[in-house]
């Protein structure tokens, strides 16, 4: 599995004030398999992760949002290991406003 240098990760808070999640597919290769997660993955060469929270929120929930209603939440670095080589993941955060 590649891992990416940089991902979003998108909150989404239901109208009763609970946060949804999204419940992994069991398919070899993909990150956190069968568990629940946020919405969100990675983000493409020459997009940037405002961009990418938006794409990602319509290829995983069909939901088109509005740029500008996309809010940032905060961004922070994660240390990862891919094939013996430490990696530092650029996790940025995101929620509907």
């Amino acid at each position: 599995m590649n891992i990416p240098q940089s991902i979003v990760r998108i909150f989404i808070m239901l109208p009763n004030g609970q946060i949804a999640a999204q419940l992994r597919d069991n398919i070899p290769g993909i990150a956190s398999q069968g568990m629940l997660s946020t919405f969100g993955g990675g983000v493409d060469i020459g997009e940037s992760p405002h961009q990418a929270a938006v794409r990602e929120m319509e290829e995983e929930t069909c939901l088109k949002i509005n740029y500008y209603k996309m809010e940032f939440i905060t961004t922070f670095t994660h240390p990862k290991t891919q094939k013996d080589r430490k990696i530092l993941q650029k996790n940025t955060f995101f929620g509907p406003e």
